[in-house]
Order: structure tokens, then sequence, then C-alpha cells
């Protein structure tokens, strides 16, 4: 099944171009053939322009079309963005964190919320390890110690006599998408942040 983009080009792509019969109903594919074409430096013979519409050159048209295009599929990968974002967030929610990674690989996820949807997961694995003792808590904050020069990244506190290795049990397959951690003293405990993960909000 065609992308959203793949869509849009071929629609743009029939708005500006007749395409020959064997193209019939496949415009994204006459659109690659159309790249592939100009960057070969042959002129395509499996399309031409529609009556009425001028260009000055093929190069003019294919900036045309993707112009088109991305004015359709900008707006729906957008709000597909934003689908996947929820259904993630509500999959911590109801606990299930394995989810997560299925709908991230769905589609582009900003940075941002990506560091919402891991510190989510990061907050359902310390509430299931934390007991009701306030030194044996993990905690999930924003760090700015070592190396951060000034920014703050998503991190995970850790009560003395443990280390990241319960975390990683309770958020499963998910932990491989926030790369490796590194570590700070802190108290009797450690911290554990992911530089790679710019999180500002404190822990909930």
């Amino acid at each position: 099944m065609k992308s959203i983009k793949q869509q849009a080009l071929g629609i743009a792509s029939a708005a500006v171009l007749e395409f020959t019969p064997a193209f019939h109903g496949k415009w994204y594919e006459g659109y690659e053939l159309l790249l592939e074409c100009i960057a070969n430096n042959q002129e395509p013979e499996h399309c031409s322009f529609r009556d009425g519409i001028d260009f000055w050159s093929w190069e003019e048209a294919i900036q045309s079309i993707e112009k088109d295009a991305e004015e359709i599929w900008k707006p729906f990968s957008e709000e597909l963005i934003q689908q996947k974002v929820t259904l993630a967030k509500k999959a911590i929610g109801d606990g299930n964190v394995e989810s997560v990674l299925a709908i991230q690989s769905l589609g582009e996820i900003s940075m941002s919320e990506k560091a919402e949807i891991f510190a989510g997961v990061l907050r359902k694995a310390a509430k299931e390890l934390n007991c009701d003792r306030e030194r044996d808590l993990y905690r999930v904050s924003s760090y700015s110690g070592r190396f951060m020069y000034g920014q703050t990244c998503l991190s995970i506190s850790t009560p003395a006599g443990h280390d990241i290795s319960e975390v990683v049990m309770q958020v499963g397959k998910v932990y491989k998408e926030f790369g490796q951690p590194k570590k700070d003293n802190m108290g009797l405990g450690f911290v554990f942040y992911w530089p790679n993960i710019p999180y500002s909000s404190e822990d909930e």
C-alpha cells in the first residue's frame, strides 16, 4: 500500500500530466519514471503535459507537482502522527507498554513527542517498582548535570542498591528505542540519563 505522500504525488502528477495507457491508475509509478528519465537526461515517452498546462521545463513541472502534493499529504500526515502519539500515550496509561513500540514504528514522531512518550513509559515502570519507602523510590525527571551544558534531558534515578536493570525488565523491548544512557552518582543511588532525549518536565 502506498504512503499518503506517494498517493499525493500521484494525484498531483495526474493533474498536470497525461500518461500513456500503461500507467492508467499508476500515477505515482509514472511520476517515479519521470524522475528517472530526467535524472538520465532522457525525454520521457510515457507522459506529456495536459492541454492548457505550460511549463518551461520538466524540472519546473516536477517542482510544481511536489509543491501541490505537499499541500495534500502534509495535513493528513500531521494528523496521523498526532493520532499515533495519542494512541501511544493511551497504551502507556492502560499498561500496554510493549504496544508503544509498534505504534511508533508506524510513522515519524517529533522528538518532543517521543520524549513525552518515553517519560510516560519510565513513569509506568517506576510506579510498578516503587514501594512506600521514600528512600527506595525510582523517580523520573529532567537532568541537567554532567555533559549537558545547560540543556536538560530525560532521566530516571534509582535507589541505593539498584541499577537500571529492573527498569529495563519493566520497559521491555521499548527500552532499545531510548539508546544507551549515561550514569551519574546521586547520593546513595544513581541517575541514568539520555542526552539524546531533550526533556524539561519534572517528576510527576
